[in-house]
């Protein structure tokens, strides 16, 4: 069945400081497992506040290892929705634009206690 809805979505990078990224290089398996943990973390958590979407999103996360520079360089794209489900029905975020659902500076603060 196709869906005719038209889902709003976001797309979020995270990355890592340039000392972590010298340890990824020798530790990937940790150091990306970790990334990843921790950019679910921070974006079902930012996602599940009430001042921001208040429900529960899926997204997906592609890691690239590499900038356009070719340098290694550690980072995951995200997609995310900006709708979710929540208890009581149904939550569209879709009134809340990209800056202040997940381009925020919680999210920074988020992400770096959780990894």
């Amino acid at each position: 069945m196709f869906l005719k809805t038209f889902v709003p979505y976001f797309h979020v990078v995270f990355t890592v400081p340039d000392p972590i990224a010298v340890i990824a290089s020798h530790n990937k398996p940790v150091v990306y497992g970790m990334l990843f943990r921790a950019v679910a973390e921070t974006l079902r958590t930012i996602a599940a506040d009430p001042q921001h979407l208040g429900a529960e999103i899926g997204f997906f996360a592609v890691l690239h290892t590499w900038g356009s520079t070719l340098v290694h360089h550690p980072h995951l794209h995200c997609v995310g929705p900006g709708r979710g489900v929540s208890r009581s029905t149904a939550r569209d975020g879709s009134h809340v634009g990209p800056a202040s659902s997940y381009r925020c500076a919680c999210s920074r603060a988020s992400f770096a206690d959780s990894f």
